[in-house]
């Protein structure tokens, strides 16, 4: 085992290079690397960092850590040249830890806050499988929160929150309010019970997910802890 394998065994390292790693190694190491036509507008390259496959999370607060003063630089709003120089995932933990954005991943949803207050609820798959279509909040599985807080809803709400609760609010946009539901049963901060309501629509008689409110019982256990 070379030393650069056994340092990266304790975390995202940025005094190593491929190069440092044995053909074995290299297979289980990954790196972010800005280079070429992609680094900063004095010539400089951003530090690279490399980690282990899977490390992505703690290897994106590392790149952010050594390179903070010029990634502050990079315009997040709009299409910049880092999301096309580093996989999707690692962007999104960059833009996390620059706190350009706030990400909370649970097993079926991630919750995604902006610094203006808006805040989105989409469903994990279409979030990290269909990067372009994230924040259509006229698809399913994508919901849009403006001027309010998800806890600030749940509080709105009587003991039983359905799809009609949800779509009577202005400041939530959504094609459907399931993936807002999802949000409420797998995060730690509520307390709700999941079960199906019964109701008269033209099409006849259909039933549809809803939560019930747990008072006065501490928060359930989530599923998992949120990746923050």
């Amino acid at each position: 085992m070379t030393k650069a394998f056994e340092k990266i065994q304790e975390g995202p390292q940025t005094e190593f290079g491929l190069g440092d790693f044995n053909y074995e190694e290299r297979t289980h190491v990954r790196q972010i690397r800005i280079s070429g036509r992609n680094t900063r507008e004095d010539g400089a390259a951003f530090n690279a960092v490399v980690y282990l496959e899977g490390d992505d999370k703690r290897a994106a607060q590392k790149f952010v850590e050594v390179n903070r003063e010029e990634l502050e630089q990079i315009d997040a709003t709009g299409r910049n040249f880092l999301q096309d120089a580093v996989a999707r995932e690692i962007y999104d933990w960059i833009l996390h830890y620059l706190g350009e954005r706030k990400l909370e991943k649970f097993e079926t949803v991630v919750r995604e806050a902006r610094p203006d207050g808006t805040i989105w609820i989409i469903d994990r798959d279409r979030y990290e499988e269909h990067h372009n279509r994230r924040y259509t909040a006229s698809e399913s599985g994508v919901v849009k929160l403006t001027d309010t807080t998800p806890m600030e809803l749940f509080e709105s709400f009587g003991p039983l929150i359905t799809w009609s609760n949800i779509d009577d609010h202005d400041c939530i946009e959504a094609h459907t309010p399931v993936t807002l539901l999802e949000y409420y049963r797998v995060s730690p901060e509520y307390s709700v019970e999941p079960l199906e309501i019964s109701r008269e629509t033209e099409q006849g008689r259909q039933t549809e997910p809803a939560l019930r409110k747990v008072a006065d019982e501490a928060p359930a256990e989530s599923p998992e802890t949120p990746e923050e």
